[in-house]
């Protein structure tokens, strides 16, 4: 998918572009765009899978896992209709889940820890608080319990803040009657677009917006900084998978953080550096870090 990111951007501004790679044979579109022929690759396998399993649903007792994505798609009984979806539904489907989600939690992950290695304080106050919720580390505390710890939940919002995320303007059509925003009446059909980027690293609603600060939400104001914090968007069309995300971020930076003592890696950049295609493409080194497990 990284390789795949510079195409986006010729994806976005010319869809007889698009068409053409994704419509023509698997061979030829390699030829045509080497930077895509992993990703045809995996539209490929994908298409394998959901063949196997559409023309012979008896392969789902052969998957690794009981329970899967596709099991439940392909059961009638989750449908009012009783009919379950055709196979391009399904690849649609497929193509959504592996792609729409990991980059961007993955993505707030690293950009807080970035932060964190990087800001001493901040590493030991969230250190303190972990190892005062969480003493014995054979006994791993609950979500429940990790969403009520204030500074790590203060690190994880700041982490989604300074995150680009889906860096790029999402895309809508206003309606046929027009509407009214910021003031100014759009007629309708107006394409706008709006990132959540631009949102975060306002002055006018995070004071220092480029400086990575977890107490911002731990004042007086942070319940009223909620409302700005926009990286699943907002409304009917907001991302269905923001509690998921929720949760492994509050996994994530505290099992981490809890179980090893992190040191970042001198080759690492000074500083986190990105274009837009879509999503973040990181320019210079990757973050690196020495990682040893800690004993209690």
């Amino acid at each position: 998918m990284d390789a795949s990111l510079p195409v986006f951007v010729r994806f976005k501004h010319a869809a007889w572009y698009k068409n053409m790679i994704i419509h023509c044979p698997p061979k030829l579109s390699r030829i045509i765009s080497p930077e895509t022929a992993g990703l045809v690759d995996l539209q490929q396998e994908l298409k394998a899978q959901i063949t196997a399993l559409t023309d012979d649903p008896a392969n789902l007792k052969k998957l690794p896992h009981s329970t899967t994505i596709y099991h439940q798609l392909l059961d009638p009984n989750n449908y009012r209709d009783k009919h379950v979806p055709d196979p391009d539904s399904l690849y649609e489907e497929s193509q959504a889940l592996m792609f729409g989600g990991p980059d961007t939690t993955g993505t707030t992950l690293m950009h807080g820890t970035f932060y964190i290695l990087t800001m001493p304080e901040v590493y030991k106050k969230l250190k303190k608080e972990l190892q005062q919720a969480w003493p014995n580390l054979e006994k791993p505390p609950t979500l429940d319990t990790l969403e009520a710890l204030p500074y790590l939940t203060g690190v994880i919002k700041e982490s989604m803040r300074m995150s680009p995320g889906v860096f790029s303007p999402l895309p809508r059509v206003v309606p046929p009657v027009g509407a009214t925003l910021a003031g100014e009446f759009v007629p309708g059909g107006s394409v706008v677009g709006m990132s959540s980027h631009f949102v975060h690293s306002s002055e006018e609603i995070f004071e220092n917006s480029n400086a990575f600060d977890p107490e911002r939400w731990l004042g007086s104001n942070a319940q009223s900084l909620d409302k700005w914090l926009v990286n699943f968007s907002r409304g009917p069309r907001m991302c269905l998978g923001f509690n998921l995300a929720w949760a492994e971020l509050y996994l994530t930076f505290a099992y981490v953080s809890r179980s090893f003592e992190v040191e970042i890696e001198s080759s690492s950049p000074k500083e986190l550096k990105w274009r837009d295609v879509f999503l973040p493409e990181y320019i210079g080194p990757h973050l690196k870090a020495n990682v040893t497990p800690v004993t209690s």
